[in-house]
């Protein structure tokens, strides 16, 4: 799952956890979270400042969490769905936005471990609310959000876009999808 700061994709995957557990599916379909609010709450023993702050070093935060995307890619449980809250092609996306340098090496690495899908959540200023853990404003989620989508294209991925709406709804979508692929 994929998409601008904001756009559900936690929510919906929270939302899609409780389903799977309520089917009892929880061995065929494993959650892989998004780290960067874990990476944000992390703070210096010492100083007690935070170690990850995405507002003033984007690049190290960035490089931190593609860290664990990797990791996470690398974890996957095979002969089951994987899914995951963000992906390499974010880490992509967000390096293309602060203009990493790394960027190469990135596409490199997206090309070379691709998902079988993706599903894009596209900025929806309706449920977008910033927060501690989520410092950018409307116009820059929206700005990453079609970074995003750029990098989707700029890579050749399929993606499907998912729908706003209730989370019911989404679910719904998000099945479908997911099991019109087995």
């Amino acid at each position: 799952m994929t998409g601008g700061p904001g756009s559900g994709k936690t929510t919906q995957l929270e939302a899609l956890e409780k389903l799977i557990i309520s089917q009892n599916l929880q061995q065929k379909w494993i959650m892989h979270p998004e780290v960067s609010r874990e990476l944000q709450e992390q703070t210096d023993p010492i100083t007690k400042e935070r170690i990850f702050n995405p507002a003033t070093d984007p690049n190290t935060f960035t490089q931190a969490i593609l860290r664990h995307r990797i990791q996470d890619y690398n974890n996957a449980i095979h002969n089951a769905i994987n899914i995951y809250d963000r992906g390499l092609i974010d880490s992509l996306a967000y390096c293309r936005a602060y203009e990493c340098q790394e960027q190469n090496q990135l596409i490199e690495l997206c090309q070379a471990n691709q998902y079988d899908l993706v599903l894009f959540f596209p900025f929806w200023e309706d449920i977008y609310v910033q927060d501690a853990g989520r410092c950018e404003n409307n116009q820059q989620a929206l700005f990453i959000s079609n970074k995003i989508k750029e990098t989707l294209n700029l890579l050749n991925i399929n993606y499907k876009t998912v729908p706003t709406g209730s989370i019911e709804h989404r679910a719904d979508v998000l099945v479908s999808t997911i099991q019109g692929l087995l």
